[in-house]
């Protein structure tokens, strides 16, 4: 049996990193998890508001980029006014 002590330590102690690494995934998830639902409930608010009464298609994009402006970093919020593309353009080669 003593032949077998060193495997059964190197299995032990891979078995406790692996129960560490796993707490820490979860607590990485869990933390990113709270952050995102942050955001989310911040934005739906203030999506909300936004729709409360009748406004202008100039005040919903004005609105909308405003409640977009902290989600993405500077310069990523803008909103564009694009042409809608025909079906399947998308699949079509440039």
């Amino acid at each position: 049996m003593r032949e077998l002590a060193p495997l059964v330590d190197a299995l032990d102690s891979t078995l406790a990193s692996l129960k560490r690494a796993f707490n820490r995934e979860q607590k990485f998830i869990a933390d990113a998890a709270h952050e995102l639902k942050t955001a989310v409930a911040i934005l739906k608010s203030t999506l909300q508001l936004l729709v409360c009464r009748p406004r202008t298609s100039v005040e919903y994009k004005e609105g909308l980029e405003r409640s977009l402006g902290g989600l993405w970093p500077a310069g990523g919020t803008r909103l564009r006014h694009t042409k809608p593309r025909p079906r399947g353009a998308a699949n079509r080669p440039s």
